[in-house]
């Protein structure tokens, strides 16, 4: 970061390079490991297992759901609400079989990273 703001700098232009590092940042080392974790290493070892399909689809995402449920519960605690808490598992959830889908309709990862990518950092926008 402080090499991207110290190039910014020098050209002139440090929100251009601010821009560029928070979608490096989100593309590699969230988006990337998220859908490596969940869409590719964790689907494969179900299959090989040989669990039911739908258990591929729904777990990893109701794990991805949960990992993501724990930042509001930690850092706000159960002031956040029990019922926001479970929407928004409910929606990480669904949004989990939706990178799902994605990856085996690509037949690559890239095109959920991208997307994953790209949601995250736009939540950051707004």
């Amino acid at each position: 970061y402080l090499f991207s703001l110290v190039l910014g700098l020098i050209v002139g232009k440090p929100m251009v390079f601010n821009i560029l590092y928070g979608w490096f940042y989100y593309l590699i080392f969230i988006a990337l490991s998220e859908e490596l974790v969940f869409r590719a290493m964790l689907p494969h070892m179900m299959t090989k297992s040989g669990l039911p399909q739908w258990c591929v689809w729904v777990v990893p995402a109701v794990l991805f759901a949960l990992m993501h449920t724990l930042v509001p519960l930690v850092t706000q605690g159960f002031a956040a609400g029990l019922q926001t808490l479970a929407y928004s598992c409910l929606g990480l959830a669904v949004s989990g079989c939706g990178f799902y889908a994605l990856y085996r309709w690509s037949n690559t990862l890239w095109l959920p990273i991208l997307v994953h990518a790209t949601l995250d950092y736009l939540s950051l926008l707004i």
